[in-house]
């Protein structure tokens, strides 16, 4: 569980360690139902309420959308050659499954944009395969589900006493200069002064 922000806090400077030889299980699943993100949000929720503590100790999950169709990643990270049993849901069809190892996928980035002519990143820009792919976009929705849970839990631990205040914005979290009891029912001129500073959390 994330703690919050205050004096001497080392939290903005901590890491996440992995399992040795960490390897990344994920399983797609699908709803054949005439409103699929009913079902896919639904078994979505009753994993993620079943969630501890222990960040890797269950299943992962995150809602992707493909050519409007909504898919179920759910994501299990193991040590080295631990074997693993994909999740039975039973309102669901699981599609795909596979594994990466954390780290070794190959992102290809966009270098340059449509706007202008060919450059030299364009003809050397290597040939991805549909794997490869795959592997990527699952790696990076597992990133971003990390962070957004990490990111949750940060901003619910601030409401604590004697926590500096957190509240989720874009990609990250802003950190505000101090609580006020009236803080949302005061006009902006009249908190000018309490500024606020952004914090990204990079995965």
């Amino acid at each position: 569980m994330a703690q919050g922000i205050h004096d001497g806090t080392k939290l903005l400077l901590s890491s996440i360690e992995l399992p040795e030889y960490a390897h990344l299980h994920y399983s797609i699943y699908v709803s054949r139902a005439a409103e699929p993100l009913e079902d896919i949000e639904s078994a979505r929720r009753k994993l993620s309420n079943a969630r501890t503590g222990d960040l890797f100790a269950e299943p992962i999950c995150r809602i992707h959308f493909e050519n409007g169709l909504p898919l179920l990643y759910v994501f299990h990270v193991t040590s080295g050659g631990e074997g693993h049993h994909p999740v039975e849901l039973p309102t669901l069809t699981r599609k795909q499954s596979s594994q990466i190892v954390i780290g070794e996928a190959v992102m290809a980035h966009t270098l340059c944009s449509e706007d202008h002519g060919p450059c030299t990143c364009c003809h050397n820009k290597p040939t991805i395969d549909q794997a490869t792919k795959d592997s990527n976009l699952a790696e990076n929705l597992f990133l971003a589900t990390i962070r957004d849970i990490l990111v949750d839990e940060i901003c619910a631990a601030s409401r604590k006493k004697g926590h500096i205040p957190a509240v989720k914005l874009r990609h990250g979290f802003c950190l505000l200069s101090r609580r006020m009891s009236t803080e949302w029912t005061q006009s902006w001129s009249s908190n000018r002064d309490q500024g606020y500073v952004d914090y990204y959390i990079l995965v």
